[in-house]
């Protein structure tokens, strides 16, 4: 399937959750890597992978990955989020601020920058 899906990002991103749900560790991380060095112009995609990254905890492959939508999109003030609260869940409080301010930046709704500033403020409220 991987040879010939035309879709292979969402295909590689559905098998390392396979892998991952069966405790093949070491096969996942390979997939991980794999995905890493793909090339695909859905910033849509990459933030789904990251999204995935966030919920198994893997934290570091998530910020790659938010990352890589933020390349294509750096509007994406939903991708400066999950970049912020992966470096929360790793203890990177000043990064995870920096990154709250950059999803600030780029939000246009008035609720949803009241919400951003509202987690911005509970973390400064823990540093």
């Amino acid at each position: 399937g991987i040879e010939t899906s035309e879709d292979k990002l969402t295909l590689m991103k559905n098998y390392r959750i396979l892998l991952t749900s069966q405790g093949r560790t070491q096969e996942a991380r390979a997939i991980n890597r794999r995905l890493l060095n793909m090339d695909d112009p859905s910033p849509i995609h990459w933030f789904n992978v990251a999204r995935n990254s966030y919920e198994t905890s893997d934290y570091n492959s998530a910020i790659r990955y938010y990352s890589r939508a933020l390349d294509i999109a750096p509007y994406l003030h939903e991708a400066y989020l999950g970049i912020a609260i992966s470096y929360y869940q790793l203890g990177q409080f000043s990064r995870a601020e920096r990154a709250f301010n950059m999803a600030l930046n780029n939000v246009i709704d008035a609720s949803t920058k009241d919400l951003y500033e509202s987690k911005l403020n509970a973390l400064r409220n823990v540093m």
